[in-house]
Order: C-alpha cells, then sequence, then structure tokens
C-alpha cells in the first residue's frame, strides 16, 4: 500500500504536534481535540466558537465537550493542560485548517482526515506504505495497517439493500462490527429515515441512535464516530446536545483484558480469558460459551469487569442487519498470537483476516437478517478458501454481488487491490443471485455510474457454482463454456505440464548468450547426457519471456556443465522436471493482465519456474499451441486464474476439445504463425537467430528501395499474422461451441529511423568481422587500434557496396543531419568510450578516488566478532540482523537498477562512474555475506539474509525508491530522470545511516570491531556514491533550469522528507531505546540534521528547524564513520593508516 499524499491537513497536524509531544497517546488526544473543535466552530454550533486560538481559549473549549458531549469527551483536563502544543496555533495552520474545514464542508470528510492520519501514521510507523507487518504488529499499531475508508458508492449499496421498508422488527439492531468511524452507518441511518420514519421529530434521531451498534479497536476511531453521529444529529435536532434529545449510538472500544488481574472465580477468568489479546481480535472474540446469568449476578455496574461483561453480552448478540468493511491482513503477516486465534477459532477462515470476519459474522445474524460487506475478491476464486465458498453456497442466500475489481479503494495505491462488495441473507438458497460486474471500470467514479446498467448484470443459481471443482464464483460463464468445463477433459489428461528449476543463485548460473563467446552454447541437443556429453559450457535457456507470441528465441542461457549441473541438483528448487529438459514443447509467459502469450519451443531448452513449459506428441504441438493462443483459452483462464498469473495447475485445468477434423487445417495456420514469427525473431540483432540483416539478404538498386521494401514487407506479415490468428480464433470458436470476448490487437510498426539504425548498428558488426556479407573484404581485421575515420570510412563502403552511391545521402535524410554528425552525436556514444575530451572533469577525478579506494571484504579480521556476537544483548541482536538484512536488500537494489540508470546517461565518463558504483554495491553485499558466514551457521546466516522477505518492515521499506525506479523503466523521459537520481541521491544520503551508526555504536561500546569496519569502508563508499549522485543533480539543473521548476522542487523535497521519516521510524522500530549508547531523540536529532545537510547541499534552505547542526550527542558519528579514524578530505592524499583509502568529509 502506498500513502496517498503524506502532505494532508492530517499528516500536518500531526507533524506539527511532533515537535512539541513525544507521546503518541497524547498526539492522538490532541489530534482529536484540534479536529472536533474547528468542525464544531466551522458550523457554528454554539457555545464552540473559536475567536482567538488562545490557549485558555482552547483548554476552555475543551472543559465544554467534556461536559455537554460526555461518552466522547472524558480526557483529564490537567493532562492536556501540561501537554498543550503552545507552538502548534500559528497563522499557517490556522488558515489550513479553515481553509480545508468550514461550514459546508460534509460532515464524513472528519472521517476521511482519520483515515488520513492512520494512513499517514501507517507511512510513519512502518517506514513504508504497506498495510501489511509480521510480527512487529501488535495491539498498539494493529489499526494503523489494516483501516481503509468505504467508497460512498459501497455504503449505499449495503444500506440499500439490508434496510428494507417491511423488514424490522421494533427492537431492530444493526450493528458495524468494524466501525471506523461510522460511515456505514452513517448511511444506514439516511436509509432508515426515508424507509421507516414518515416524518422526522426532535427525538427520531435518538431513537435511531438506540438501534446502532458498532464496535472497533481503534479508540480514536470510535471516539470520532461517535462526535460524527453527534454533527449528524444536530443536523436534523439543533436541540440534540440538551439532556432530553442526547443520545449516542452504542460505539464501544474492544480491549485487552491483559491489564487486569485473575480473580479466584472461575467464571469471572473465562469472561478475562477470551478478552486475552482483544486489541488484535477485535469482533473476532467469542463469548458464546460465558455463564451469563451467573457473571451478571456477581458483576455491578460500577465493577471493573463490568465493561467486558457488556462487551461480552453484545457481541453473542444476534443482529437484524450487519454491515461492515473488515480488516485486511494476509495470514503470512498476521503476529502469530492471532494467526493462532485463527487456526483453533476460524477453520473456514483462517487464510486471511477478512475472511474470518466473513465466518464470523454470518453466525452474528439473525435468521432472516442480512450481512453486507465489502472484501477483497479472492475468497470467490482462491481454493484455499474453496471450504467457506461451500460453506456459503449451502448454508445462506446471496441475494446479490458486486464484483468491483481494481482501483476500488481511493486511498490505496492499489491496482491490484481487487475488491468486492455483497449482501448475504441468514436462509437457505432459494432463489438467482444477481452478480455485477464492474471489473472492467478503471475508477470507483466509473463503477458507481455503471452500477446501474444491467448490461453488467449476471443471475445465477449459486448452487450451480457447487459443479465446478473448488467452486469459484464463475458467475459470467457462457452456458456452453461452463458446460465444458465440466465435462470435457481437461489438457492434463493429453499432455505433461511442467514447472521448471530455480537457480537458486542466477547471478552465478545466468548470463545473456551475447555475453560469451557463441562455441561455447549448446544448441539443439536432445536431453541431459547428451548436452554434458557436448562439453559446451551454456545452454539455451527458457524464463517465459515478454509478450510475443508463437514463437521467439531466449536471450538466456544458463550454465549447465557437470559441475554446474551437480551444484543445481543440490541447490535451487533441485533440478524438477528434469527427464523433460531439452524437449520440444510449448511454453509461455507466467503474468499477463490482457492476454496468455504461448509460443512454440524447440528442442534444446532448459527451463524455469518463470517458463513453464507443456509436453505433448509432435503431431499434436500445433493443435495445443493454436488452442493456447486462442480467445478461448483466455476466456478459460480469466476465470480459472482471475490473478492473472498462469500456473501450471490453471493450464492443466484447461478443457480441451480435440477436433480431429480439424487437426490440419490448425496444423497449416499454426505452422504458418511459428515461421511468421520466427522470421520477425531472425530480424533482431539480439537474437541468435539472427545473422544478417533483411535488407542485405538481396540486391536492391538503393537503399531507399530496401528500407521501403522492408516496411512493406512487416507490414504484410503482421497483417498475416492478425488474419491467421483471426481464423485460428474462429475455429476454436466453432470447435467449442461460443465466442469469448475478443482480445485487442495491436500491429507493430517499424519507422524509417528505427531501420536505419539497426542497418548502421549491423554494417559496423561487420566492420568488426562479426557477421558477414558478399563482396566486401575486412579491412580492420585483427588491428589493435583503428582510427575512429576508418570505421565511418568502412560504414560508407559497405553501404554503398549494397545501395550505390546515393546510399549515404538516403541515409542523411532520413536522419535528418549528416552521417558524421549522428556517429558522433549518437552513435559513438551509445556504443563507443571516449574519455579523453571530457565534459565533466569532476568525474575524472571521483573515478580516480573510486578506484584508490579498493578494498576486499576478507581484508578486515572479524576473529573478535565471532566472539562478541552471541553474547550481544537481545535488543542489539535483533537491531544487528535486520540491519544487516535491510543493508543486503538496499545494496541488491542499487545492483540491480544503476545499470537501467546508467543506459539513459549519455556522457562516458558519468557512465564510468556508474559502473564503478555497481561493482562497489556488489563488494558491499559480498561484505556483508562474509561477515555472516564468519559469524553465523549456516541456518542463522540464511535466516538472517533472507529476513527481508518476511519482515515487511524490511521488505516495504524500498516502496518509494522502487517506485522511482519502476517509473523510470517505464517513462524514461528527463524529469523521471530526475526523480530517479533524487530517489538515489537520498538512498545515499539518508537510507543507510542509522544501520552505520548503530554499528559504529556496537564499536564504541567495544563490541563486533571488524563488523564496525567492514562498515566504514562501505560508508566511505556510499559517501562518494553522494557525492556523484549530488553532481549529477547539479549538473541537470544547470544545463536543464526549466526541469527544475516549483513542482520538481517540491516533489524532490517530499522525497527527502519522506526518506527522513522513514529512517526515523525504521530505526526506532530496530534500535528503539534499547540499546545502550542510541535512544530514539538521539537518532531523531542526527537524521533530521543530515536531512537538511542533503537539501543544503542542492543550494535549498533548510526543513528542519533546530537541527541545522551536527548534534551534539551525535558527534562521536563522524569519527567512528573514517576508515582511518583520521578525517581527511575527499581529494586528499592517501592516509598512511591504510593506504588504499582515504575518507570522504560528509559535508553533503
Amino acid at each position: 500500500m502506498s500513502v496517498r499524499n503524506p502532505n494532508t491537513l492530517a499528516s500536518t497536524i500531526y507533524d506539527k504536534l511532533h515537535l512539541e509531544i513525544n507521546k503518541k497517546e497524547i498526539i492522538e488526544k490532541w489530534f482529536i481535540r484540534i479536529i472536533t473543535l474547528e468542525f464544531l466552530n466551522a458550523k457554528q454550533i454554539k457555545p464552540f466558537i473559536l475567536n482567538d486560538y488562545k490557549k485558555e481559549e482552547i483548554i476552555s473549549l475543551c472543559n465544554l465537550q467534556n461536559g455537554l458531549m460526555p461518552g466522547i469527551f472524558n480526557d483529564d483536563l490537567k493532562e492536556l493542560i501540561d501537554n498543550y502544543p503552545n507552538d502548534f496555533y500559528d497563522s499557517k495552520i490556522i488558515e489550513k485548517l479553515k481553509e480545508k474545514i468550514n461550514q459546508n464542508t460534509n460532515i464524513e470528510l472528519l472521517g476521511q482526515i482519520q483515515e488520513d492520519y492512520r494512513d499517514y501514521e501507517r507511512f510513519i510507523i512502518f517506514t513504508s506504505t504497506n498495510r501489511n507487518i509480521d510480527v512487529e504488529v501488535n495491539e498498539e499499531n494493529i489499526f494503523a495497517t489494516t483501516q481503509i475508508f468505504t467508497p460512498k458508492m459501497v455504503s449505499e449499496y449495503m444500506a440499500k439493500n439490508t434496510v428494507l421498508s417491511n423488514n424490522l422488527s421494533k427492537e431492530y439492531k444493526i450493528l458495524d462490527p468494524c466501525l471506523g468511524t461510522g460511515n456505514i452507518l452513517l448511511v444506514i441511518v439516511e436509509e432508515l429515515i426515508s424507509k421507516k420514519y414518515q416524518r422526522i421529530e426532535k427525538n427520531t434521531i435518538s431513537n435511531i441512535y438506540k438501534h446502532l451498534y458498532g464496535f472497533d479497536i481503534d479508540e480514536m476511531a470510535v471516539k470520532l464516530a461517535k462526535f460524527i453521529f453527534v454533527l449528524k444529529a444536530l443536523q436534523y435536532n439543533p436541540e440534540f446536545l440538551s439532556k432530553e434529545y442526547y443520545t449516542l449510538p452504542n460505539f464501544y472500544l474492544i480491549k485487552s483484558s491483559d491489564d487486569l488481574e485473575y480473580t479466584t472465580n472461575v467464571k469471572i477468568n473465562d469472561m478475562l480469558e477470551a478478552f486475552k489479546g482483544a486489541g488484535l481480535k477485535g469482533s473476532l472474540i467469542k463469548t458464546d460459551n460465558l455463564d451469563y446469568d451467573y457473571l451478571e449476578q456477581k458483576i455491578n455496574t460500577n465493577d471493573k469487569y463490568y465493561y467486558f461483561l457488556k462487551i461480552a453480552q453484545l457481541l453473542n448478540l444476534k443482529y437484524d442487519i450487519i454491515l461492515t468493511n473488515p480488516p485486511y491482513m494476509g495470514r503470512k503477516m498476521l503476529p502469530d498470537e492471532l494467526r493462532e486465534y485463527l487456526n483453533d477459532e476460524y477453520k473456514l477462515g483462517k487464510s486471511e483476516l477478512y475472511a474470518a470476519f466473513i465466518e464470523r459474522l454470518l453466525k452474528m445474524i439473525k435468521t432472516g437478517g442480512y450481512l453486507a460487506m465489502i472484501t477483497l475478491h479472492t475468497w470467490m476464486f482462491i481454493k484455499s478458501f474453496a471450504s467457506l465458498r461451500k460453506y456459503i453456497l449451502n448454508k445462506y442466500q446471496i441475494n446479490s454481488l458486486i464484483h468491483l475489481g481494481k482501483n476500488t479503494f481511493e486511498n490505496l495505491n492499489a491496482y491490484n487491490a481487487l475488491a468486492c462488495s455483497f449482501v448475504i441473507q441468514n436462509v437457505l438458497p432459494n432463489k438467482p443471485t444477481l452478480f455485477i460486474k464492474l471489473t472492467e471500470y478503471d475508477d470507483i467514479r466509473q463503477k458507481a455510474i455503471e452500477l446501474n446498467n444491467q448490461d453488467n448484470y449476471y443471475y445465477i443459481n449459486q448452487k450451480e457454482f457447487l459443479n465446478v471443482p473448488d467452486s469459484p464464483f464463475i458467475y459470467w460463464i457462457d452456458e456452453t463454456a461452463y458446460e465444458l468445463l465440466l465435462k470435457a477433459p481437461k489438457l492434463s489428461k493429453v499432455s505433461e505440464i511442467r514447472q521448471g528449476l530455480a537457480t537458486g543463485n542466477n547471478a552465478m548460473f545466468l548470463k545473456k548468450w551475447y555475453e560469451v563467446p557463441k562455441e561455447e552454447i549448446g544448441f539443439n541437443y536432445n536431453n541431459i547426457n547428451e548436452f554434458i556429453n557436448s562439453g559446451k559450457l551454456y545452454a539455451p535457456y527458457n524464463k517465459g519471456g515478454d509478450q510475443t507470441k508463437w514463437y521467439a528465441s531466449s536471450k538466456d542461457i544458463i550454465k549447465f556443465d557437470k559441475a554446474s549441473y551437480d551444484i543445481l541438483n543440490r541447490q535451487g528448487n533441485h533440478l524438477p522436471s528434469k527427464s523433460f529438459y531439452f524437449k520440444e514443447g510449448i511454453t509461455w509467459s507466467l503474468f499477463g493482465f490482457n492476454s496468455f502469450n504461448v509460443r512454440y519451443k524447440e528442442q534444446g531448452y532448459v527451463f524455469d519456474v518463470s517458463g513453464s513449459s507443456l509436453f505433448i506428441e509432435k503431431d499434436k504441438i500445433n493443435y495445443v499451441l493454436g488452442f493456447l493462443s486462442s480467445d478461448v483459452a483466455f476466456y478459460y483462464l480469466s476465470i480459472l486464474a482471475p490473478t492473472v498469473n498462469f500456473q501450471i495447475g490453471n493450464v492443466a485445468s484447461l478443457p480441451f476439445v480435440f477436433d480431429e477434423s480439424r487437426k490440419d487445417e490448425i496444423d497449416t495456420k499454426v505452422k504458418r504463425l511459428i515461421q511468421l514469427a520466427y522470421y520477425i525473431d531472425e530480424a533482431k540483432e539480439t537474437s541468435w537467430n539472427f545473422s544478417k540483416h533483411p535488407i542485405f539478404k538481396k540486391k536492391y538498386s538503393t537503399l531507399n528501395n530496401a528500407i521501403n521494401d522492408y516496411i512493406n514487407n512487416l507490414a504484410n506479415i503482421n497483417e498475416e499474422i492478425m488474419n491467421l490468428e483471426e481464423e485460428v480464433n474462429l475455429i476454436f470458436n466453432q470447435i467449442y461451441g461460443f465466442n469469448p470476448p475478443r482480445k485487442l490487437k495491436t500491429i507493430s510498426k517499424k519507422s524509417a529511423s528505427e531501420i536505419i539504425e539497426e542497418v548502421i548498428s549491423f554494417v559496423v558488426g561487420v566492420v568488426f568481422n562479426r557477421y558477414n556479407v558478399d563482396n566486401y573484404e575486412l579491412v580492420i581485421n585483427n588491428k589493435e587500434y583503428v582510427d575512429i575515420e576508418i570505421i565511418e570510412d568502412e560504414i560508407r563502403k559497405i553501404l554503398t557496396i549494397y545501395f550505390g552511391d546515393s546510399a549515404t545521402k538516403e541515409i542523411e535524410t532520413y536522419l535528418g543531419k549528416d552521417l558524421n554528425s549522428y556517429l558522433t552525436n549518437r552513435f559513438w556514444k551509445y556504443h563507443l568510450n571516449d574519455y579523453n575530451n571530457l565534459k565533466y572533469t569532476w568525474a575524472s577525478e571521483w573515478y580516480r578516488q573510486a578506484m584508490n579506494n579498493f578494498w576486499i571484504p576478507e581484508e578486515i579480521n572479524l576473529s573478535q566478532d565471532i566472539k562478541d556476537y552471541p553474547n550481544l544483548s537481545p535488543a542489539e541482536r535483533k537491531a544487528y540482523d535486520k540491519i544487516l538484512s535491510f543493508l543486503v536488500f538496499l545494496d541488491s537494489i542499487q545492483t540491480a537498477n544503476l545499470p537501467c540508470v546508467g543506459e539513459y546517461i549519455t556522457a562516458n565518463e558519468v557512465n564510468l562512474c556508474l559502473n564503478i558504483q555497481t561493482f562497489q554495491e556488489c563488494v558491499h553485499s559480498q561484505s556483508y555475506s562474509y561477515m555472516l558466514d564468519t559469524i553465523c551457521s549456516p541456518d542463522e546466516r540464511m535466516d538472517i539474509l533472507y529476513q527481508w522477505k518476511t519482515d515487511e518492515h524490511l521488505l516495504k521499506r524500498n516502496t518509494f525508491i522502487g517506485e522511482c525506479y519502476n517509473e523510470f523503466q517505464v517513462k524514461k523521459d528527463a524529469r523521471t530522470l530526475v526523480k530517479v537520481m533524487m530517489a538515489n541521491f537520498v538512498l545515499e544520503g539518508i537510507y543507510f545511516f542509522s544501520g552505520f551508526m548503530f554499528f559504529y555504536n556496537l564499536s564504541r561500546n567495544g563490541k563486533m570491531p571488524g563488523s564496525a569496519q567492514e562498515i566504514r569502508y562501505i560508508n566511505r563508499d556510499e559517501n562518494t556514491h553522494l557525492w556523484l549522485f549530488r553532481n549529477i543533480i547539479i549538473e541537470l539543473r544547470k544545463e536543464h533550469p526549466e526541469l527544475f521548476d516549483d513542482h520538481m522542487v517540491s516533489e524532490m523535497k517530499e522525497l527527502l522528507m519522506e526518506a527522513v521519516r522513514q529512517e526515523i521510524e525504521w530505526a526506532c522500530y530496530v534500535i528503539g531505546n534499547e540499546v545502550p549508547g542510541l535512544n530514539e531523540k538521539m537518532i531523531t536529532d542526527y537524521i533530521r540534521y543530515l536531512g537538511n545537510l542533503r537539501w543544503k547541499s542542492l543550494g535549498y534552505a533548510p526543513i528542519y528547524p533546530g537541527c541545522e547542526r551536527e548534534p551534539e550527542t551525535m558527534k562521536w558519528v563522524s569519527q567512528y564513520s573514517n576508515a582511518n579514524m583520521v578525517k581527511t578530505d575527499f581529494f586528499e592524499a592517501r592516509s598512511t593508516a591504510y593506504a588504499k583509502s582515504t575518507a570522504l568529509i560528509d559535508d553533503l
């Protein structure tokens, strides 16, 4: 999950309060007061009128809230006075409050502000923007990880389909067990007024509120929900605050009994036991085994146990209507205590937290009552929910279900948070279910418009789903397609469908084919023994590929000689399906939102876990390939694999109809499609099938004729492919007897300028004897040095031989510039490195310094660390392990992504620097492995190394850096380049530092000296990387000032502030106040100081007041970070203490 906007009113208030108040609970209390007072003032609710925002006035109004709104405001006034935020109400904050909250502001915005607060807190507490956290989730923070705002459209759907004109008894009860700020029940109030009450009296709202119930584990949410309902009541009855009418809904905080001592009374203890850990379990608590008659006699209303008795009784009631948006957290991320509770109590819903709520709430509705929810849609399809589906299909009536799909939750940056909303009635199934399919619409506003479009409606008897294995809700399926799915044989009956291997170390075994001599690659071998006996080192490797269909050669190869084979047999996934390696077959891409990209795979491949493959007798390959590439197959896959991840089980389950009478026709068309795809593949210089560019394969009178002929030929090929695909689709539609939706087809076109670039690249290859053409005699063969002008002359000579004297002029016409200029300013910049004519002289100095800094991890003695590591305190051990795992992950991100950035940098000298940095990041990763290999057992090493896979703090910390990299991969333009450079700048200058300071702190406490020394050298390298990215940003600003407009600078600043927030919260999580020599305040002050330092180095004013100088408490970091324990300047001579290194003063 990603934070919607870190600059909301809620985040502004949070940050401003945090400057003065350190306690989370006090910040929350003041947040509630500030927001509620502003709403009361904006709505002109007397006597809550703000005049000057002075302390005395604020405290006085807080006192009035305590008196006039009991049940909501009961804070100790002295506590508020003692913790008053004296600097909060300045002119800017008052202006912002009035801007956001005024007389016309809908009261539902208050709920949105609370969600913004939790959204921002999630962003702060968990140091990334993800909701899902592993064992670190606890009763103090779980509500910050699981709250998601319910769209108004969904609330209205649930209310309209549960509050019917005749379905409520006199003593009706309506419950939201995951209340939040009550926005669903707010809609219920409107629905009740319109359907149950003929006229509105002063006591109408009070009477309605007596029937409304809600539970939540978030005290702030419960208080604000009550307050919102007070504001709602005041809209109908201005006298609502009087004792005659003041009535609050039955909204309760579910809290844990952990702080209460057990008694000698067994039955009271049973009740307390039920509420143990209640802050995690919430409404999932089961209280049906308590002796209520006995407890009511023993516990009076003033007893400290009475609150728990009251909640237990309410949780044990049956309700007429239950509506809710439950919390979301996957099983793997649940705290151990909660996971174990679900295992014991919720056998059907234990796979997901929201599913446990479905199971629980079905038992809480009266006979004939209604349950309405919004959830993720996974329970509709995924195998792990099959038992839950069957239970519901047999026992309850699903009245309706809206399949919402992507982009349902506006406060999630979650294209893949696919949702549904449904209404279930507690009666046996007795009528068709209405399914409304809105998955094709991209945003919640469009979904709301299309909700009433009956073209999206499907009526189906829900018990039909029980006929399908695992009972997925495939409501949209065509009747004929449904029959075939049930009765036709599965594809697995006629073929072998296999998953490939995982190497366990791709860097060791995998390469691109053009990275090694081609004679080392063994093509077209038939089995493992034949390949190994050939003496070849590398075999073609299938990793699934891109969106290419029908045929494509791989670019990947795997080291598969005897020694490598033996290693692979022992690691990774141990070479599954090895008897199928090198066999001819069919393969596909693992992922695909809008298509299933299937290809013929010739003999000779080893295949990857992402390149799963199908094997069938040779005479049926084309038939099966045609079927899998058809719209019929994709239609079935969209049913069997709605998560768009095409696993072998999904493909194996496809209904397969073999029509012998159509086989020859299909064979002919598919064979031709493979031939056409092969032609396209062999024209690519990166294909191992490439030998000569197509326009060199026959004689043309002019280059212009050659290019036009090639363009026309490609157009004809693409048109033929589309026509043949259409014909194959039609055949399978006829075989299967239905017409699935058509997938959009696009024709890829190649421009003349793209072809010119391909031609020049090929001709250069000819000049260097990589390729051969007729009638050309090599000039530079075996020469160690060739003048660039000779190469350019040879290019012209080859073009003239093939296309006549006009060839150069024709090329220049296409390029719009002379050939020399193109070669100098574009082609050579991408293909040749010139380090004699440097534009950025500082890069040369950086290069020399980086090379002088060369070091290897094994040079550092870790013998003392071996002794110290087992004796670290639990807090130190936790921090050591998690920080090391995080640093491994960070350097891995850099190693993987820096080459992608380098492709966009045309300055050779800067590119050289980036390549050196990539190498250094690899050394850093090696150093972490060396540290772990030395101090840990192999099992401990693996556990630490891969903590980032299981600890969501670690896994998601890099979300915003990763998003910058991902955006740059998709959109490689100047603005995204600036952002990715800034992302690198903050990564190198902010992200590493709480980890570094932790190791230095161990060292100054006499522990783990070798680890600290490894970190010093890494720290020194990272400082040079920081300096590099600072210079790149400054150069970009000099050369392209238009890029650095106010919006861009704001984005850069936001990126840096986000990094500071994340680094502080990460350090407080992993180090906190438990590691001797460090505490949260020291960490916070130091990281904010670094934030100011980094921002100032780019030429901007400091961001964090009071943090302009290095904190006195952290000056030791500068000393300990020096690789020689002696501070030297960046370009100073080598120190005597360690001849290979100098240290960069961290002045950026």
